[in-house]
Formats: structure tokens, C-alpha cells, sequence
């Protein structure tokens, strides 16, 4: 049986977010829709969250061409053995300088020291504003939603 992963992570890769404040952000999701489960996941360095099978494809931010998984693996290895605490650069296709962070996944990945895993939702979550502009102000921070389908 298929899972779905709704992941709340901060834009900023390198932000921390307090322990308080992301159990205060855990609390107001679970107080405002029903799932099997609301988890918090929290690290020094950033972690790379990904959409599981939903991962097609990865474009370069600023010239718009497909990047091979290949190279990108080899990019995110140099990365890894770095703990994900350098995440610039040198884009293949154009030879312009950008973070892994900010390469254009499809369906959206992306890093961060945090997460707010929310396990199979009743409804769709990633369009509901008000959740989300609710657990931004909770958080002090702009947040991305990573959808992972296990």
C-alpha cells in the first residue's frame, strides 16, 4: 500500500528552527486536520528531502536545461561528504554558480535541518494557504512543502 509524505521544511536550508516552535507548528496540524501522523525530524546539517517516486526530473534555475541524474548524484555525493554544509555549484549546461538547493526538481526536493512530516492526509494539504501561512508564522520562517509518494 502507497503512502503519501507531506514534508513543511523552511526555504532557507540552513535554518534552525527551535524545538518549541516546531512543537507548537506539530500541534496546530494536528488540531486542524486529520492524518495518520504528524513527526518532526531535526538535524544539525541539512538533510536532503526528496519526493520519493515522484522524482522525474531535475532543470537547471537558470538556463532551463535538463540536468542527468548521473551528474546530479555526483554533485549530491560531494555534497554528502561535506554533510550538506556547502550546497553551491557549477551547473553543467551553463556554467553558471547555483545551490542543489535551488536546482528545479519535478516534483519539488529540496534541504533543510527540519521537517514536518505529515503522513497521509485526509485532504490535500500543499493548497490549503491558510495551513500553510499558519505554519510560517508559527515557524518565523517561509516554508516549502515536499510531497513524497512511498
Amino acid at each position: 500500500m502507497s503512502v503519501d509524505i507531506y514534508r513543511i521544511i523552511p526555504k532557507d536550508p540552513y535554518k534552525k528552527v527551535s524545538q518549541d516552535k516546531l512543537n507548537a507548528a506539530k500541534s496546530f496540524i494536528e488540531s486542524a486536520i486529520v492524518c495518520d501522523s504528524v513527526d518532526l525530524i531535526i538535524t544539525d546539517t541539512p538533510n536532503f528531502y526528496d519526493c520519493a517516486s515522484n522524482f522525474e526530473m531535475i532543470t537547471c534555475p537558470k538556463c532551463g536545461k535538463e540536468i542527468s541524474f548521473d551528474w546530479w548524484g555526483e554533485a549530491m555525493d560531494i555534497a554528502w561528504k561535506d554533510d550538506f554544509n556547502k550546497l553551491d555549484i557549477i551547473l553543467p549546461c551553463c556554467g553558471e554558480v547555483a545551490s542543489l538547493n535551488d536546482l528545479c526538481y519535478d516534483f519539488k526536493c529540496g534541504f533543510a535541518c527540519c521537517s514536518i512530516n505529515i503522513r497521509d492526509p485526509e485532504k490535500l494539504i500543499d493548497e490549503d494557504v491558510i495551513l500553510i501561512e499558519s505554519v510560517q508564522k508559527i515557524l518565523d520562517c517561509e516554508t516549502s512543502m515536499i510531497i513524497a509518494h512511498i
